[in-house]
């Protein structure tokens, strides 16, 4: 089952890996694939008795590097999808007001701009509220 999981949570950071953007559900599901991998190999740490070798050791501890690696890079997938919302958001709002001829006024875009900035604003607050700020 262990091996399924990983299956489940690498496809993202494949993606990522590739130049392809996860969406922000995938990317906090491979997360929570990878923290839960990473939490069995902790657990078998604790397995270990006086019974087992040095190589169970060492095959225990490279597994919890090897989870808490791949952890930490699903955990840089997150945080790149989440901005990513927003980077998209205002790459459009940027080239909606750069669109606006200088023969339009205001009235003329004011629709085109007020949509895009509306869409700026919602991706940065549900990037605000993922971060718990304060």
């Amino acid at each position: 089952m262990k091996s399924t999981m990983k299956t489940l949570w690498i496809l993202p950071l494949l993606l990522a890996a590739c130049g392809g953007q996860p969406s922000v559900e995938d990317a906090e599901a491979s997360l929570c694939g990878a923290i839960d991998d990473f939490g069995g190999a902790l657990a078998a740490y604790s397995q270990l008795d006086a019974q087992s070798t040095v190589d169970d050791l060492q095959t225990a501890r490279e597994d919890v590097v090897s989870s808490y690696e791949a952890m930490q890079a699903a955990a840089t997938v997150v945080e790149e999808a989440r901005i990513a919302d927003v980077e998209t958001a205002y790459s459009d709002l940027d080239s909606t007001v750069n669109g606006i001829s200088g023969r339009d006024t205001l009235g003329e875009a004011a629709v085109d701009v007020g949509t895009s900035l509306a869409n700026v604003q919602a991706a940065r607050e549900q990037l605000y509220s993922n971060l718990s700020c304060q």
